[in-house]
């Protein structure tokens, strides 16, 4: 069984092999029943850009489905020059709760780029449906889109 990173690098390395894509901006990892949806928003480039859709088996990693859109909502105000991609701040994220990886490896993970600056959301595990409202994250990042450096770590209480 793969969990949402394995299914992210593995979506990525698909992308980049099969498309030619460039480097990522935003990122969501969809868990479902037997597969993660990996949606890779790219980096603007000279074009629009391009969003990929890739299944990835959740038991054995294989990708078994991909396809590529030309569109990309957002990004008008990022200066993309120098900026690091989305799975770079992933790996800075990773780093920054090494030995305190307390959340659902198997839940949805995103990383949304604003400004010039990534978010990186660990997904808390399922919760009892007790009524009561809690954190909607087990952690939430922030990377430096320029240096990689995290800044703000903010953990559910």
């Amino acid at each position: 069984m793969v969990d949402q990173i394995k299914a992210l690098k593995n979506a990525q390395s698909h992308a980049l092999s099969k498309y030619g894509c460039r480097g990522i901006g935003d990122i969501l990892v969809e868990p479902g029943d037997s597969i993660f949806r990996v949606r890779l928003v790219e980096l603007p480039g000279d074009d629009t850009g391009r969003t990929y859709e890739v299944d990835v088996d959740a038991a054995s990693g294989d990708v078994r489905s991909s396809n590529m859109t030309n569109t990309v909502e957002g990004y008008y105000d990022v200066q993309v020059k120098g900026l690091i991609d989305g799975v770079q701040a992933c790996d800075a994220a990773l780093r920054a709760i090494a030995g305190y990886e307390h959340y659902d490896k198997k839940g949805r993970f995103t990383v949304r780029l604003q400004k010039d600056s990534y978010i990186v959301t660990f997904p808390l595990f399922p919760s009892g449906d007790n009524g009561a409202r809690g954190a909607d994250y087990a952690y939430q990042i922030l990377v430096d889109g320029h240096t990689g450096e995290v800044g703000e770590i903010l953990t559910a209480s």
